[in-house]
């Protein structure tokens, strides 16, 4: 029994995402046993009627937590269920679980999570989560439920989502080359038909980065909002990484059994039907390199040269202010369900199909995922090994287009004609705005292959106003310590600056003219009303009723002007499309013959049978730039032909290492920042280090200690390690202390001297071999 449910102030249902399990038994408390049963299939129907059953919980805790000051934080009942309550942003989340399968750390994590993906797709508009229209709530329930579950199955098959930091894909210099060329080639031109030149472009693998190009005046891409891309990018295009399913022959070349008719035909010279097949699908029609040079006045999109970093040197590094922790790891509380074999295989729970936040059918629907899923991978399948027939000319019009004979050819052209190409608003977080509009664009150039485009709304600068406005405002009306301090501080100061914001926001020519002015009334009758000389009291309590419902007007209309501006966009306009699907034509024609290598890669991106012989008695290990937050881990794969035992020990693998990577998480939140221990044959280390630029180890000069409100390790729900580093070293320059993070498995015959040996010599090899792959993101 699973369950997420959002409330408003006013104990509003906004959003809810739960199992039959949970709404069979939300209905069964409602009602009579007699009633349940006749009304079972209405009320399954309308899950936001489960919302009554928390009219009770709701009404204490608003209790607990305006008049008493102490809120409910968790609940467990007798039968083991437990239910999480965090308030974030005047929106109660309840989390719920009944099945074991999630414990309390992991429903935090879930619902911190899921609180941050809102962020990024409406900004400060929560409220945007439940439209008024009955049929458009819907969908973006299904929407919203298909992220939250893309989520919960990637945090438990991926190291990305599992360490929250990026892992780049290990391609050869040429593959490298060529995608940046390509990168470039988008970048310029999306610049050329736009007047914001602040745009990124990335190539993703199964969930790696391949590549990333930034233009020239973008700020740059966090690590933090490459990972929701990777999330939305996924959760739009799923797909079967298996490398059978992309590296068996395609149907055609199948016999009746599902055998290749390499068996089944013996006298046939399969050699010379692959080499008619890899000719077939590198012979595809695209447009020209004329058609996708670049016309028109672009802005200049150029790299910044990588950074050059030198080898680590930890022999001479002391452990300051770090803990040491020795248990038994089969101790520790795993969050979620329990990894299975398959790293990518995307089950029925979890695969999903759509296209953007407005763009959901009924085929998002939980209840259609197997069918949608079983019908996607068979069609592509067969389109990606027939890709001959002719597809029409960039000069074609629409209606000349359509009227083709449809083939089967997964080209980008015939993607792009099933599936309108529906930009998605995101907020990103930039050194002006932590919610800086933009938009984004996601198209499959092969399964498992996208490109994600990233381009700045127009008009974005007035975000970062709003925005600015509008925290001020909610300080003040909510009585916060920053709207206290801000009142005890200048309070003239302060008066200036709201009023100066207010005058730049309103004589914007933004079009809304009506909520322009009525945020301009609400601010004459806050001035009216004695604002400036009420900001000479001590506490923001003393403020009249008048002038705090007035300035609450001022925030709800600064909330709609936002929302109006940037979240509310229609359907991108017509050069775009054009210049992305001639972009993605190139891609597909340029990309066409490594696209086995990318598969296969991604899934051996780094073997961990390369390191048996230098490091004798690894088992497997995971190493974590906190500075740029990548990751470099192991492949962890099975091969179909892998006997039983084989997929067994793996399995046993895979969960020791999710196991064990959550344990480190909850001991550097207990204040660990050095373990070693036993668990059963294994030894299990983990160490968190700081270096300079230089990359000298660098000694801690105030011991770390937890807070309170510190947010969970990684880099979604916030930075723990930014706030480590600013903790532990107070006096530093911002940049100039770098950290680091090293799991490693050993098993136990080895001497702990020797791990210790093995952990210096490791993240030394790591560096060598990374080099410029550990380079800021932006930089790549």
């Amino acid at each position: 029994m699973k369950g997420l449910l959002l409330f408003s102030q006013s104990s509003d249902l906004l959003f809810i995402d739960a199992d039959e399990e949970f709404l069979e038994s939300a209905y069964k408390n409602e009602e009579t046993e007699g009633d349940y049963k006749d009304d079972k299939q209405n009320n399954m129907s309308d899950p936001y009627n489960a919302g009554l059953m928390f009219v009770p919980f709701l009404a204490s805790q608003n209790i607990m937590s305006h008049e008493l000051k102490n809120p409910y934080n968790k609940i467990v009942c007798e039968n083991g269920s437990i239910t999480v309550f965090k308030q974030l942003d005047d929106i109660l989340f309840v989390a719920v679980n009944g099945d074991g399968t999630e414990d309390e750390q992991f429903l935090n994590k879930k619902i911190l999570i899921f609180h941050r993906i809102l962020k990024f797709l409406y900004g400060p508009v929560l409220k945007h989560v439940k439209p008024s229209r009955l049929q458009e709530r819907k969908e973006r329930q299904n929407y919203l439920s298909k992220l939250l579950k893309t989520w919960c199955f990637l945090v438990q098959e991926e190291h990305t989502f599992l360490m929250e930091a990026i892992e780049q894909l290990q391609a050869n210099y040429v593959v490298n080359e060529k995608s940046l060329k390509l990168l470039e080639m988008v970048l310029k031109k999306v610049s050329s038909i736009s007047s914001i030149s602040n745009n990124h472009a990335l190539l993703l693998v199964h969930g790696k980065l391949l590549s990333l190009y930034s233009s020239h005046n973008a700020y740059e891409l966090q690590a933090a909002d490459i990972l929701i891309i990777i999330l939305l990018a996924t959760a739009q295009f799923p797909s079967n990484s298996e490398l059978a399913e992309y590296l068996k022959p395609p149907p055609e070349l199948q016999g009746e059994d599902g055998h290749p008719l390499s068996e089944t035909l013996p006298s046939m010279n399969i050699e010379n039907i692959n080499k008619s097949t890899l000719t077939t699908e590198s012979n595809v029609d695209s447009t020209d390199d004329e058609q996708v040079s670049q016309s028109g006045t672009s802005v200049d999109t150029c790299p910044t040269p990588n950074l050059n970093r030198l080898a680590p040197q930890l022999s001479h590094h002391k452990e300051s202010g770090s803990g040491n922790s020795t248990e038994d790891l089969s101790d520790a509380s795993t969050g979620g369900d329990q990894p299975s074999l398959s790293i990518r295989k995307i089950t029925q729970e979890h695969r999903y199909k759509g296209s953007s936040t407005d763009d959901i059918t009924e085929r998002n629907d939980p209840q259609n995922i197997t069918q949608n899923i079983k019908h996607s991978t068979s069609e592509r399948n067969v389109e990606s090994h027939s890709c001959d027939s002719p597809k029409p000319t960039r000069q074609a019009t629409t209606s000349e287009a359509s009227s083709q004979p449809k083939n089967k050819a997964s080209s980008p052209k015939n993607e792009y004609q099933r599936h309108s190409l529906k930009p998605i608003p995101v907020c990103l977080h930039t050194p002006t705005c932590l919610y800086t509009p933009h938009q984004l664009y996601c198209i499959e150039i092969f399964p498992g292959i996208i490109l994600a485009v990233v381009s700045e709304q127009p008009s974005s600068n007035q975000s970062g106003l709003i925005c600015q406005l509008h925290d001020l405002l909610n300080d003040i009306v909510s009585g916060s310590s920053r709207g206290e301090r801000l009142v005890r501080g200048d309070r003239q100061y302060t008066f200036d600056v709201l009023d100066m914001l207010v005058k730049k926001v309103t004589s914007s020519r933004c079009g809304f003219k009506i909520i322009l002015r009525n945020i301009k009334q609400s601010w004459e009758n806050a001035k009216s009303g004695g604002l400036d000389t009420a900001l000479e009291q001590s506490q923001t309590k003393d403020l009249s009723d008048k002038i705090l419902n007035s300035l609450a007007v001022i925030c709800d209309n600064l909330k709609d002007l936002f929302l109006g501006m940037f979240i509310q966009k229609k359907v991108a306009q017509q050069e775009i499309h054009e210049v992305l699907h001639n972009c993605t034509q190139r891609i597909y024609k340029e990309l066409a013959d490594y696209k086995d290598y990318l598969i296969v890669k991604a899934q051996r991106n780094i073997t961990i049978t390369s390191y048996f012989q230098q490091f004798p008695g690894i088992v497997y290990f995971i190493f974590v730039d906190r500075t740029t937050n990548q990751v470099i881990v192991p492949a962890l794969n099975v091969s179909p032909d892998d006997s039983e035992e084989a997929m067994k020990a793996t399995l046993f693998l895979k969960r020791k290492i999710w196991r064990t990577a959550r344990l480190m998480q909850q001991k550097l939140s207990q204040g660990y920042t050095t373990v070693l221990l036993r668990d059963g044959d294994f030894f299990i280390s983990y160490y968190l280090w700081f270096e300079d630029n230089a990359h000298n180890p660098l000694v801690v000069q105030q011991p770390y200690k937890t807070l309170t409100n510190s947010p969970p390790p990684g880099i979604l729900c916030g930075n723990l390690y930014r706030q480590l580093i600013r903790q532990c070293f107070p006096s530093a320059i911002p940049g100039s202390v770098h950290c680091f993070e090293l799991i490693c498995i050993h098993i136990g015959i080895v001497p702990t001297n020797v791990i210790s040996v093995h952990i210096q010599q490791l993240s030394s090899r790591l560096w060598e071999m990374a080099g410029d792959g550990l380079a800021s993101i932006s930089l790549l």
